[in-house]
């Protein structure tokens, strides 16, 4: 009866043991996901008032610091963790995923009024977690697609101004020969500032924040000029990333999609919520690791020169297509089915059976080691 007894008390132990810390980890969830709420309205108010600065405190950079961000070729991506992984990865894995075009309009009302197109951003994700940004030159030199203007060379930036998103869509669908799955437009400097203010800074090799950041995203000082932009774009975009990944607590369902409903008040998007949990799923699933599985790259090419019937100029500089690799691009790109990620329908309960497996497949892994 004794060890009756002793059992049945221990049982009870390990349980309220089990309940403390199943509540301790949801109280400390729920703390975080309160303090982000509280800086996300903080930097949304600051944002429809239309006040000067987001002011974070602590990240502030001196001044004396500022001439690093406008510094040459001290600080040209390739010594940031560039690499264009276009000539490394193995396409033959890549064959089922979606497409997703980034956009950075000069324009905030890009609807209404002519913008051009400064960051031309593709990204592929594909159903084994892993992800492919490529930076297409707003220099790059295209036949336009359709419209007034169908048949005439151009620079694929133009495409926006000459007609529409809906033209540059149909220009990088082309490029590429598969279909854009949905797209992401940001339009306006201040929205990026509030990105970077809600992530509190994005760090390359120093902290990224307000106006500092955004002279940062678009320096051309370069001896490669836009080029050079690109690849450190794509530095930045990768750092992002991984900094989403742990803000959002690898993809937590709950953390995400607050996140998310935060993009969609600072950009445009076509993306619904139900595309965002579906790619979301896919990530969570593979274990997705942005330092491992998020590739990047820029459409390689070379300078060159061309005559704009347009714009009635002759010889403007422009990025020529590399036209080997565009095959493997296009091999990279193609896709048949862009509903891909809408086999399944996911939701809260999807996200916990992945936490649930992985708890398990962890426990029988450090059974297995230990035997």
């Amino acid at each position: 009866m004794r060890t009756n007894h002793l059992f049945l008390l221990l049982r009870k132990f390990i349980l309220v043991i089990i309940f403390f810390f199943i509540l301790f980890i949801v109280y400390t969830n729920i703390v975080k996901l309160l303090v982000f709420n509280i800086k996300v309205k903080n930097v949304l108010r600051i944002l429809n008032n239309n006040e000067k600065e987001f002011n974070i405190a602590g990240e502030k950079i001196p001044d004396d610091e500022i001439n690093y961000f406008e510094a040459d070729e001290a600080f040209i991506a390739s010594k940031l963790g560039f690499i264009n992984s276009i000539y490394h990865i193995n396409g033959s894995e890549w064959g089922d995923g979606i497409n997703i075009l980034l956009i950075g309009s000069d324009k905030k009302n890009f609807t209404n009024e002519k913008a051009r197109s400064d960051v031309i951003i593709l990204l592929r994700i594909i159903n084994s977690g892993k992800i492919l940004s490529l930076s297409i030159p707003r220099d790059t030199l295209i036949k336009i697609s359709d419209g007034e203007w169908a048949g005439y060379d151009d620079k694929i930036g133009h495409s926006l101004y000459w007609g529409g998103i809906e033209n540059l869509k149909k220009n990088v669908e082309d490029l590429i020969e598969s279909p854009v799955y949905r797209i992401a437009i940001v339009d306006n400097f201040k929205n990026f500032e509030a990105f970077l203010a809600v992530m509190g800074g994005i760090k390359i090799d120093k902290k990224l924040i307000g106006d500092t950041g955004i002279r940062w995203i678009r320096n051309r000082n370069f001896r490669d000029g836009d080029i050079e932009r690109c690849k450190r774009q794509q530095v930045f975009l990768k750092h992002s990333v991984t900094k989403i990944w742990k803000v959002t607590n690898k993809g937590n369902y709950i953390y995400s999609n607050y996140f998310f409903n935060f993009l969609k008040r600072i950009i445009y998007t076509d993306l619904t919520n139900e595309d965002f949990n579906n790619i979301l799923y896919v990530l969570k699933k593979n274990k997705f690791d942005p330092r491992n599985d998020f590739f990047t790259g820029i459409l390689p090419g070379k300078f060159g020169k061309y005559d704009s019937v347009l714009l009635n100029r002759n010889q403007l500089d422009c990025w020529l297509l590399d036209e080997q690799i565009i095959k493997k691009i296009r091999f990279l790109f193609y896709s048949e089915n862009n509903n891909l990620f809408k086999k399944t329908r996911v939701n809260y309960l999807s996200f916990v059976k992945i936490n649930l497996s992985n708890i398990f497949k962890n426990v029988i892994n450090k059974i297995n080691t230990k035997m």
